[in-house]
């Protein structure tokens, strides 16, 4: 070993057991990868708990870099997933990750917290890849350096490269579940199913107590097949998922495959009876009573702004407050062409695209093609649906042959012949 090695080795973190103590306590309630597809508020209360361990933490010894760094993680997890998506957030990750960085910038894992906090919140992945190359310098198999390394190279369209750093990440971290969903979800992304079912069954083996790996296995078998007995399995794999899992993703799912089914009055009943006030809907989260504007119009029935003008003034007041969140704005674009305005509602769905085209953000940006796409369909312009359809069927995470064969939201370009050669592409070929 390097004298520098050694020194790392040798060195305590803290004098102080009772910060480390704290320390270790917030590291249990702060995991060290997103969990956004089973966000709940139950999820933001267990992150802000963590925060103040770690806060105390830093009261009992104010030199305690690696607490900062993780006091930075958290706020960054609740502004990147849209928990907390707002500038004061951003900021006080900001102030966190700047105080361990004026205490300890030898330190390769305060530079590895600068990476996350610009991948996360500023979206400054050249700036983040400097900071990751100088950890690396110290942390060159460090299994969070290789995934945060993957999931910029994922964001930038790099999708090979992302999947081998996240492999090399897993091998280093085989029982790390967080970091093994991840690796589910590149294979996922890139239809790799045979792939991502592997990485999943190490999961239910993994965890097997934790009801959501089967369920999220079910979910990845319905968007490749869409086989009625698929689309019963996940139906009844979210229905049996525990109360207290049942946040704003899951609901939001629950609905999506009531809809899938055609069970309207059970997708209407989930909506009424959510114990939260909002629920995931086409890639974000809205007030739960947006989404029933949606499951009336793909009945055939005309919901209107009398019926509905206060819920979605509720809605443009989080796009107003949030005006940097495109998938906000490409909801809202949903929401007006189900209340039949349909200019506006393109209008709105293009400018979320321009904001965040797959150039910019080659993950996220997909979904709001889909959703242009809808919009396109509703307002009666097939030919721009169908256009925007295509090129999403040849481009990770772009449209799943499950979804586009059962979804209602398709339904008015759905005898289309253009259509059919889309699932077409997209049918299992085995």
């Amino acid at each position: 070993m390097s004298p520098e090695e050694r020194r790392d080795i040798e060195e305590k973190p803290t004098n102080n057991l009772e910060a480390y103590d704290l320390y270790l306590q917030a590291k249990q309630l702060i995991p060290r990868e997103s969990t956004t597809l089973v966000s709940s508020v139950t999820e933001i209360e267990t992150f802000k708990k963590g925060i103040s361990l770690l806060e105390a933490a830093s009261q009992k010894d104010p030199k305690f870099a690696l607490a900062y760094c993780l006091i930075a993680k958290a706020h960054d997890f609740l502004y990147f997933d849209k928990l907390d998506h707002t500038p004061e957030r951003c900021a006080l990750a900001e102030a966190a990750v700047n105080e361990a960085l004026q205490l300890r910038p030898d330190l390769a894992e305060v530079h590895l917290a600068v990476a996350f906090h610009l991948y996360a919140c500023s979206e400054d992945f050249e700036r983040a890849r400097v900071q990751i190359a100088i950890a690396a310098q110290s942390l060159s198999n460090n299994s969070d350096l290789l995934e945060l390394s993957a999931l910029i190279d994922r964001v930038q369209g790099r999708w090979e490269k992302a999947t081998t750093g996240l492999e090399k990440a897993v091998s280093l971290d085989p029982r790390n579940p967080e970091l093994l969903q991840v690796l589910a979800s590149q294979y996922f992304y890139v239809r790799s199913y045979r792939d991502a079912e592997r990485i999943e069954d190490r999961l239910i083996e993994l965890e097997p107590d934790d009801p959501w790996f089967p369920s999220y296995k079910a979910h990845q078998a319905f968007y490749e097949k869409a086989a009625e007995a698929d689309l019963k399995r996940v139906r009844t794999a979210f229905e049996a998922l525990p109360a207290s899992t049942r946040g704003f993703v899951v609901n939001g799912l629950r609905v999506f495959y009531a809809m899938c089914a055609r069970d309207f009055a059970a997708a209407g009943e989930i909506i009424s009876k959510s114990p939260n006030e909002e629920i995931g809907f086409l890639g974000t989260v809205v007030p739960c009573r947006i989404v029933a504007i949606w499951v009336e119009m793909v009945q055939g029935n005309h919901p209107t702004m009398e019926e509905f003008g206060v819920t979605r003034e509720q809605l443009y007041r989080k796009v107003e407050a949030d005006p940097t969140n495109p998938a906000l704005l490409s909801a809202l674009g949903c929401v007006d062409v189900a209340l039949g305005r349909k200019q506006l509602a393109i209008s709105e769905a293009k400018r979320a695209v321009e904001m965040m085209p797959i150039s910019k953000d080659a993950v996220h940006a997909p979904n709001l093609l889909r959703n242009l796409a809808r919009v396109y369909a509703w307002a009666n312009e097939p030919d721009l649906a169908l256009e925007t359809l295509a090129p999403l069927t040849k481009i990770p995470d772009g449209v799943y042959y499950g979804p586009l064969k059962l979804d209602p939201s398709w339904d008015p370009i759905r005898k289309d012949p253009r259509f059919d050669k889309l699932l077409a592409e997209l049918a299992p070929k085995d």
